[in-house]
């Protein structure tokens, strides 16, 4: 049988190896990137709160006075924050038997997207429990190339594509264009746009944190939540699961099958919007 340190160093080498593998989305008190200074100043989006929907006698029929996609469209930069939950669990088959494991991983990530640049620098800090056990990655694009920095050292990548897929504001557009919303209401005087989003749509998001050698992902239930208040983008709310199979080879069991379910729930908040940051190279 695997023993509980087996079992915990796998856990935490899955997480680590996702998140270094470029994640884009904070904690409670997450800030703009670390190393990035502010260069000019533009537009700051106030705090979104994110609440559960009024019922039907309370929620308005809203008839938007903007267009929600070219809102997005006008965003050439941008900071934000996401808090995330993941609940999962792993079952790891062997040849003598099986192992099985639940754990609740807390993301907290803050960061920058430059699409008129073709910058970013994102700071993401994973804690898994009921170990406690955190990890702290950043990640930084600049000409072309992304700089992961991990406990172990830091990576350099030819491939920045993940970046642009999986930013929040990217991730917003696809959806829009994906088809029409589910649901909309007025919350506080915001627009909310509930969408029932298409697999592909969020699989690039969930190969960051689902992952790992060897490894089919299947996406199902997704639900997301576009905030919007005078007009501007302001947020959102993601639910979706996750079905993960992969395999390994390890020197003492030998080959491994992991099996991993889970849901991710997770809250973003656009913090500033059009506003120039420096993105400095990792040290």
């Amino acid at each position: 049988m695997i023993g509980e340190s087996m079992k915990k160093t796998l856990a935490v080498l899955l997480v680590i190896v996702v998140i270094a593998s470029g994640c884009l989305g904070g904690g409670n008190t997450a800030t703009s990137p670390s190393s990035a200074s502010p260069a000019s100043s533009a537009t700051t989006v106030q705090s979104a709160t994110h609440s559960s929907a009024p019922t039907a006698s309370t929620a308005e029929k809203p008839k938007p006075s903007f267009s929600p996609l070219e809102s997005l469209k006008e965003i050439k930069r941008f900071t934000y924050t996401e808090n995330a939950s993941v609940n999962m669990s792993i079952k790891i088959s062997f040849a003598n038997g099986t192992q099985s494991s639940n754990l609740r991983i807390m993301v907290s990530e803050s960061g920058y997207v430059d699409f008129k640049k073709k910058v970013a620098e994102v700071n993401t800090t994973t804690r898994t429990l009921p170990d406690n056990v955190s990890v702290t990655v950043t990640t930084v694009v600049l000409n072309g190339t992304e700089y992961v920095k991990t406990p172990a050292g830091t990576v350099r990548m030819n491939d920045t594509l993940g970046v642009w897929e999986t930013n929040p504001v990217s991730l917003a557009i696809a959806v829009l264009n994906s088809g029409k919303p589910v649901a909309n209401y007025t919350e506080n005087g915001k627009l909310v746009l509930v969408y029932s989003v298409q697999s592909d749509v969020i699989l690039p998001l969930a190969e960051l944190y689902f992952t790992g050698p060897k490894t089919n992902i299947t996406v199902t239930d997704a639900m997301i939540s576009l905030y919007f208040e005078n007009g501007t983008f302001i947020g959102a709310k993601l639910v979706y699961s996750v079905i993960a199979v992969g395999s390994m080879e390890d020197p003492m069991l030998g080959k491994m099958k992991i099996e991993q379910h889970g849901k991710w729930e997770g809250k973003i908040r656009i913090t500033s919007i059009n506003r120039e940051f420096e993105v400095k190279p990792l040290t």
